[in-house]
Formats: C-alpha cells, sequence, structure tokens
C-alpha cells in the first residue's frame, strides 16, 4: 500500500499541467512494467483519486450558514473583514446547528463567526 501511495503522489505531483495528464500515466504504466509491479495499478488509481480529494478539500473554501438566505450577508462581510476579503467560496453549506452568522474555513484555516459559538462563548463565561 506504501508504493501504491507514492507512485500516486509522484503521478498527482507530476500532472500539473492537464495536457500532459496522459504522457504521466503513460510513464507510470511503463515504470511499472518495467519494475513488474503493473498489479499494483488499481491501488495507485484509488490512491490518486484519494490524493486529489484530499488536495481539493485543503485548499477549498466552505461557507456554512445556517439558512440559504443568509448567504448574501454572509458575503457582505466577508468583504468587510479584510483577512477574509479575497477569500474565494468554493461550495456553501446549510447547517441549522449554526443558528446564525457564518463558518468559512479549509483544511488549514477556519473563521468562526456563527450564533452558536457566541452564544456557547457566553454560557462558558457565566458557568
Amino acid at each position: 500500500m506504501q508504493r501504491a501511495y507514492a507512485y500516486a503522489v509522484a503521478v498527482v505531483s507530476a500532472a500539473t499541467d492537464p495536457a500532459q495528464e496522459g504522457d504521466a500515466v503513460a510513464a507510470l504504466v511503463d515504470v511499472l512494467k518495467e519494475h513488474g509491479e503493473l498489479n499494483l495499478l488499481p491501488k495507485i488509481i484509488r490512491e490518486v483519486r484519494r490524493e486529489v480529494a484530499r488536495n481539493v478539500t485543503v485548499h477549498s473554501n466552505t461557507l456554512t450558514l445556517a439558512r440559504a438566505s443568509d448567504e448574501k450577508d454572509a458575503r457582505e462581510a466577508l468583504l468587510q473583514s479584510p483577512s477574509l476579503r479575497h477569500q474565494q467560496v468554493d461550495r456553501i453549506v446549510v447547517d441549522p446547528r449554526i443558528v446564525g452568522g457564518y463558518t468559512l474555513g479549509n483544511a488549514k484555516q477556519f473563521v468562526d463567526e456563527s450564533y452558536r459559538s457566541k452564544l456557547i462563548s457566553i454560557f462558558n463565561s457565566l458557568v
């Protein structure tokens, strides 16, 4: 499994230009044939899919709202924030558990401006 993962990471790293993806796959198949490891190909494909999904998750920003109708207010709040002004929203999720406000985050950064977090903070300061 570690070898399949290593090959998968190499393929994902090498395929930066979509026009060269076919060449990268052909080169990988040649290397696998040369080393007698062509049987790893299904595992490598599985690992490439996982690696691509991880990269998308790490780099895509998700805006979470309590209601779909809150999107306009949340986008205005993002534009008014100097640190979040340039953040691109890749995905919008509606989650009524946040009560109101918004959260914006990816795997590396998370901003919580939800009413839920504010209410929990008030509760914790009173207890």
